[in-house]
C-alpha cells in the first residue's frame, strides 16, 4: 500500500518543455505583451513560493504516510484485542485493547480521509508545475 507514496516530493510534471519561440499564435486570446508579463510573474512566484511548497508537500507526505500505517495497525490491534476477549483471563486487558485500537483506528481514518491529507499534499505539489 506504501508504494503508491513518492519518495521524493517533485513539482508536478503537466506538459513538456516548449522549444518553439512562436508560443503565441493568436488562436488563444494572448498577445505576445500579456505572455511576456506572466512569464515576469512566474519567475517572481518560483522564487518566492517554490521552496514553501516543497516544504509543505513533504510535511503532508510524511503526514499521510504515517496515517497510512497508523490506521491498519490500530484496527488490527482492535480485532486482535476483540478476538482474545473471551479466551484470555485478562479479559478486562483484553477489552481495553480492543476498544482503544478501534476507536484510535477511527480517529486515524477520520483524520486521514476525513481531513483529506492526500489531497492536499497533491494540491502542494501541483501548485509548483508553473515555478
Amino acid at each position: 500500500m506504501l508504494e503508491k507514496f513518492p519518495a521524493k516530493v517533485e513539482p508536478a510534471v503537466w506538459w513538456p518543455e516548449k522549444t518553439s519561440s512562436k508560443r503565441c499564435n493568436g488562436k488563444n486570446g494572448w498577445s505576445v505583451e500579456l505572455e511576456e508579463e506572466m512569464k515576469e510573474i512566474t519567475k517572481v512566484l518560483e522564487v518566492k513560493d517554490k521552496d514553501d511548497y516543497i516544504r509543505f508537500g513533504e510535511k503532508a507526505l510524511k503526514l499521510n504516510k504515517g496515517l497510512a500505517i497508523a490506521g491498519p495497525l490500530l484496527t488490527g490491534l482492535g480485532a486482535i484485542g476483540s478476538g482474545i476477549l473471551a479466551s484470555s483471563p485478562h479479559s478486562s486487558w483484553a477489552m481495553v485493547l480492543g476498544v482503544m485500537g478501534g476507536a484510535m483506528a477511527s480517529v486515524v481514518n477520520t483524520i486521514q480521509h476525513g481531513g483529506q491529507v492526500g489531497m492536499v499534499f497533491e494540491m502542494y505539489r501541483k501548485q509548483c508545475w508553473f515555478l
